[in-house]
């Protein structure tokens, strides 16, 4: 442009460079440009994130928990209702289904939503079908209820361990995936120790009714999850966007 440029950028008040994390400059008072994988990979593994850690691993112990209640209830059916193991079949394939269906749509929703509201609609869907359940007066309720249920607990696998991995750093991102992940089998288990206690005492109803109650621990994870929208200590609010 010659010697017309210079004067020109002077007289027009614009720049031909920015400072490096400079975003629309210190007049309009915007916060800096953060790399946030960056800060999170590299940063502290602050107290909030691994609460928020530890509630995505009992999202996912209450997902093997529910999952897992419908197969000690089905002997004492058996012999309540008057039929036979194979009857069970379409219903507990319901259930099934839905897992697949919760799993495969979970992530659209969650992209679209936001991973910590999936997480929570997916534990207040399994627990409230669960907790329903105890309701039912035939097979064809069981079913209906299986299949609800089984989209809550497909879709929680899923987006826990997303939020459990976007919440940790990078040091121990593997170990905070693999820990929620096992928590399947351990919320399989802890169903077994349940239902020995609450089977011959209180019957086959109020092992849903109580094993449902799950549902409840939703507004945890709402508390927890709206506690702070950036998951590092120090990054200005509203930075994640």
């Amino acid at each position: 442009m010659g010697p017309l440029s210079t004067p020109h950028i002077a007289a027009t008040g614009s720049s031909p460079t920015r400072p490096p994390g400079e975003v629309n400059g210190s007049r309009d008072g915007a916060y800096p440009s953060l790399d946030i994988g960056q800060l999170l990979d590299n940063g502290p593994w602050t107290a909030l994130q691994k609460i928020v850690v530890f509630i995505a691993a009992l999202s996912i112990i209450m997902d093997g928990f529910d999952g897992q209640l419908i197969g000690f209830a089905v002997p004492v059916l058996i012999k309540e209702w008057g039929v036979t193991r194979g009857d069970f079949a379409p219903a507990l394939a319901a259930g099934l289904v839905g897992m697949g269906i919760g799993s495969a749509f979970a992530g659209l929703l969650a992209d679209r939503f936001g991973r910590r509201g999936a997480v929570i609609v997916s534990v207040m869907v399994f627990g409230l079908a669960t907790f329903c359940i105890g309701f039912a007066a035939n097979l064809w309720h069981i079913g209906a209820l299986r299949f609800i249920a089984g989209l809550g607990i497909g879709g929680a696998l899923p987006s826990s361990t997303t939020v459990a991995a976007e919440f940790t750093p990078e040091r121990r991102r593997t170990l905070a995936i693999t820990a929620t992940i096992v928590c399947v089998p351990l919320g399989g288990m802890l169903a077994g120790l349940f239902a020995g206690m609450v089977l011959p005492n209180l019957g086959w109803r109020a092992l849903f009714f109580l094993g449902g109650a799950s549902g409840r621990t939703a507004r945890i994870h709402y508390a927890v999850y709206s506690s702070g929208d950036a998951p590092l200590s120090g990054a200005p609010a509203g930075a994640l966007g």
